[in-house]
């Protein structure tokens, strides 16, 4: 989950799969479903490729980053999601779109200013190269409540034909799902619309998204989706000490402020010790120029805010942070400090990475 969502949307949702067309068909003639009203807002081809680096960051934090293209004209949009939380048949999970102008160029060697604070500790520089393919074909349904003459969309219906591939498109999966994100509803309105439909159609609950079952299908081998994880203490240990200064470097990327600055710095100290000791002092050197730009980033804040109060001094603050912001942009932008993060990545997570399951008669 990022460090922050502040900036970042929830997306709350139900999932079925549909073991036939029964409920499309359904939906298509629109009707009651108890106090709700189901209207069609028609179809659309939803064409998404999935990216991480060859050693499979982002996969291992917890995050699915794929572009997608749709409509007519072939729109472009990246999104990433972060696992979240499950109650009963609801997930919740933070997610954050970015439009984009153009079809990007693969493989994606910089990401889009506003992805940046919640991504640049895990991707660490490295291109994300494409790992799974999904073609969707979506039918869309508003659900709508009506209190007295004013109609209120509840929540959408997403009826999802979905055919899943490898990087090079190689389909290997077909299946039916149903999506019910909720609208301007309550959690209450999609708990019941979901268990109705469940009951009337013979839907089944499923808590995998698309990228999690297209990954088990398409590969061997796949880490858990949650967070990297090795076999015993050592190896949670390393994970944690990671988890943490990832999200001290997304908290100071998203607004720099003395206190945020002063935990990075000790977490970047802190894990660069926790590593030497248990690489027994021959893993990485200590990161001396980085946490020296670092804390002189930091008395320049200090300065800045003690400038703040004084007359007369508000010029020389301005110039204390700008001096600041050079300086903690130029160390977490920085070559070495992306070298220092993957080494930190390999040394928590080791083992293998996934690896293309070998092709057996009949899939696709």
């Amino acid at each position: 989950m990022p460090r922050t969502t502040s900036n970042v949307d929830w997306e709350v949702e139900a999932k079925f799969d549909a073991p036939d067309d029964q409920l499309w068909r359904w939906l298509q003639r629109g009707g009651q479903l108890g106090p709700y009203t189901v209207r069609s807002k028609g179809d659309a081809w939803l064409r998404s490729v999935y990216l991480d680096t060859a050693e499979w960051s982002l996969l291992r934090s917890g995050v699915a980053l794929r572009i997608r293209s749709y409509g007519a004209k072939r729109r472009w949009e990246l999104t990433a999601k972060w696992a979240g939380r499950l109650a009963g048949q609801v997930h919740e999970r933070p997610e954050k779109t970015v439009l984009l102008d153009k079809r990007p160029r693969l493989p994606l060697r910089q990401l889009p200013p506003e992805m940046v604070p919640h991504l640049a500790a895990v991707v660490a520089g490295r291109p994300l190269h494409p790992v799974l393919a999904t073609h969707v074909r979506r039918s869309c349904f508003g659900v709508y409540v009506q209190p007295g003459k004013r109609r209120r969309e509840v929540l959408e219906l997403a009826f999802d034909r979905v055919a899943v591939g490898s990087g090079n498109g190689k389909r290997v999966l077909r299946y039916r799902e149903v999506e019910l994100e909720l609208r301007g509803g309550t959690r209450r309105d999609l708990r019941r619309i979901a268990e109705a439909l469940r009951k009337q159609f013979a839907l089944r609950p499923t808590i995998a998204s698309k990228f999690e079952r297209g990954l088990r299908a398409v590969y061997a081998r796949v880490p858990k989706f949650v967070g990297m994880e090795r076999r015993g203490a050592r190896g949670r240990h390393l994970a944690a000490a990671l988890a943490r200064l990832r999200g001290e470097d997304a908290a100071v990327r998203l607004g720099l402020e003395e206190n945020k600055l002063g935990q990075l710095l000790g977490c970047l100290k802190n894990t660069a010790l926790l590593f030497m000791r248990r690489s027994g002092g021959s893993f990485v050197d200590p990161p001396f120029a980085l946490i020296e730009a670092l804390a002189r980033a930091q008395t320049l804040l200090e300065i800045a805010g003690k400038t703040r109060t004084k007359r007369g001094s508000k010029s020389c603050g301005e110039a204390c942070r700008a001096e600041a912001q050079r300086l903690v942009d130029g160390a977490l932008n920085s070559a070495a400090y992306y070298t220092l993060l993957v080494k930190f990545e390999r040394q928590a997570q080791r083992g293998g990475v996934p690896r293309p399951k070998k092709p057996t008669r009949g899939n696709g």
